[in-house]
């Protein structure tokens, strides 16, 4: 049971790192959000300007 445990372990770890790499390329895309997001409001405020 506990060999297997181990073995079993090892692609877990993998799978972890992949997960913090997906959850850190999300942090990422959450910052960019904003800014983007007040581009579009200025922009509709030109427009609504105009």
């Amino acid at each position: 049971m506990s060999i297997a445990g181990q073995s079993s372990s090892l692609p877990n770890t993998n799978s972890v790192s992949k997960k913090k790499s997906t959850l850190n390329n999300k942090i990422v895309i959450k910052f960019q959000h904003p800014k983007i997001d007040t581009l579009i409001l200025k922009l509709n405020q030109c427009r609504n300007i105009r």
